[in-house]
């Protein structure tokens, strides 16, 4: 794959959740994985306190003693807890980077958590389009931008041109496999520019 060279791509994320993994909140556990990777994640934030994790069978499993790492830019970094490890990222390049620094990561906490298995595994991407020129709420302004099934069969009537809509496609397979592609019309921002990461370079907050 090619290197994007400007792409929409604001920020992606590959997640883990996990069978309850009591060495993953484990303080020295934490220190190793952070050895391992501190030339790419030299920030460190411990989680205190507990909190709850939403699985995919609707339970909430009570989760503490996490870690985040962070670069020293904070455009990337990977959370570690005993339901969940994650990475994510506001600098993409290609899909061959980003997964060598998934394996990088993954590889490093199996060392604290060899063999466990996950119960969901998930890789989201979150684009923003900026078209030039269009009006705020001009549905038609976006057509030549998006495939036609993308859109939504809302017809603009006369005099009335503010609009914004959203829309979700799921898309699941047998296998276990599913695609689930969300969107939505507007001004702003889908990633914060100032969050738990910088976004470089964020677009003007007004445009749509």
């Amino acid at each position: 794959m090619s290197k994007y060279l400007h792409a929409p791509l604001r920020y992606v994320l590959f997640v883990a959740d996990l069978n309850p993994v009591t060495a993953l909140g484990d303080g020295a556990a934490h220190d190793r994985i952070h050895d391992a990777l501190r030339d790419m994640l030299p920030v460190r934030e411990d989680q205190t306190g507990v909190t709850g994790v939403l699985g995919a069978d609707g339970k909430i499993t009570p989760v503490s003693g996490g870690t985040r790492l962070i670069s020293s830019d904070q455009t990337l970094a990977a959370q570690i807890a005993p339901v969940r490890i994650a990475i994510d990222t506001t600098v993409y390049t290609t899909f061959t980077a980003f997964k060598e620094l998934v394996e990088r990561f993954v590889d490093a906490v199996a060392l604290e958590a060899p063999g466990r298995t996950c119960r969901r595994l998930g890789l989201r991407y979150i684009d923003e389009i900026r078209v030039p020129g269009v009006e705020a709420g001009r549905l038609e302004d976006w057509e030549p931008w998006i495939d036609p099934s993308l859109l939504p069969a809302i017809p603009t009537r006369a005099g009335h041109h503010q609009r914004n809509v959203a829309g979700v496609v799921d898309d699941a397979l047998d296998d276990g496999f599913g695609v689930r592609f969300a969107w939505q019309t507007g001004v702003g921002h889908a990633v914060q520019p100032v969050g738990a990461l910088l976004v470089p370079d964020p677009a003007p907050p007004d445009q749509p």
